[in-house]
This record gives structure tokens, C-alpha cells and sequence, in this order.
């Protein structure tokens, strides 16, 4: 996990985050100053769950490659999800007992900071690339993301249609594609 959020950080982002990193789980850089474009190393972050970019003064287009993130192209799954509920009241001892700082994450959802514990911090997985200058059209390939339960791509200068297969992320709790310049209908499915 990086998170580097809310900081005064400027410049490119490090080219060895996708190079070095291949087991990242969570990326957030969030509310700084980075700059120029999203290098598509980053599509070699084959885990990556949490990728939230946003605003900064990133600019240039979208990689095309964000299929490339296979983590969230599997679908959600929820039955581990009830079975670390069931055992919660078990395990509550022990999490308390042995909590280390990967135990929990801030996330920004739907505009709110949540504080999601590491068994909840699994199910999520959410891109956000919002306010910042990116251009282009939406990737047609980010629809192979079935996995993603949020994604955030507004308050940027998008031009284009709405890709068509958009409804084929059926796992989405959000999806926020305001303050573009879109045009076109939105698909049927």
C-alpha cells in the first residue's frame, strides 16, 4: 500500500511505482500537485485494487491499458465476506490483539472519507482519476473491469461517447462521469 494523499507533492509520478511495485494493492496519491500524464507503467499493476489519482494536475489521456488491471476484473465476491463476518466476533480479539498499520484504510467514497477495516478493504475496488486536466476519449477497454464497484472520472475535459458496453460493470456501487464535455446516448447495455 502507498498512500501519499493530501501532501504538496509535485512533478511526475515515479515511473517505478508499475516497474517496482508489482504486488501493490492500494494507490493513493490524491490531493496533490503531480503533474503531466499517467505513465502506462501503471497497468502493470496487476493487484491493484485501489487507484485513486485524484485531483491533481494530471493531464493527457487515459491509458488504454487500465484493462490491464487484472484485480479488478474479477467479479465481486462476497461469500468470503460473510464468512469473516460470521467470524467476526471471534476474530475481534485477536484484530485487536495483533493490529498492524495495514489493518485499516482511509478511502474517499462518494465525496466522504470511510475508514474501511482490512477485511471490507478486499471487496473494494475502486478507480478515481477525477479533477484533474486528463483529455480523450474513455478507454472502450475499461468496460472489461467488471470488478469495480466505483469509478470516478469527473471533473476532467473527456470528449467522446460513453462506451458502449458501460453496462457490463455490474459490480458498480457509483459511477461519476460528470463535468466532461461527452456527447452522444447513453448505452442501452
Amino acid at each position: 500500500m502507498i498512500d501519499l494523499g493530501e501532501n504538496q507533492l509535485t512533478g511526475k509520478l515515479p515511473t517505478w511505482i508499475g516497474n517496482s511495485l508489482v504486488k501493490l494493492v492500494v494507490l493513493i496519491i490524491r490531493s496533490n500537485n503531480f503533474n503531466h500524464t499517467i505513465h502506462p507503467n501503471l497497468c502493470t499493476l496487476q493487484h491493484i485494487q485501489v487507484l485513486d489519482l485524484s485531483i491533481n494536475n494530471l493531464s493527457g489521456t487515459i491509458p488504454k491499458c487500465l484493462h490491464n488491471l487484472t484485480a479488478m476484473t474479477e467479479e465481486l465476491n462476497l461469500y468470503p465476506f460473510f464468512v469473516y463476518y460470521i467470524e467476526l466476533p471471534i476474530l475481534t480479539s485477536l484484530m485487536t490483539k495483533y493490529t498492524s498499520f495495514f489493518d485499516f484504510e482511509y478511502l474517499m467514497w462518494k465525496g466522504n472519507e470511510v475508514k474501511y477495516i482490512n477485511v471490507a478493504l478486499r471487496l473494494v475496488k475502486l478507480i478515481d482519476l477525477s479533477s484533474n486536466k486528463l483529455s480523450g476519449e474513455i478507454p472502450p477497454k475499461i468496460t472489461k473491469l467488471v470488478g469495480l464497484i466505483g469509478l470516478n472520472i469527473s471533473r476532467n475535459n473527456l470528449t467522446g461517447s460513453i462506451p458502449k458496453n458501460i453496462g457490463n460493470l455490474n459490480s458498480l456501487n457509483f459511477l461519476d462521469f460528470s463535468r466532461n464535455y461527452l456527447f452522444g446516448n447513453i448505452p442501452q447495455r
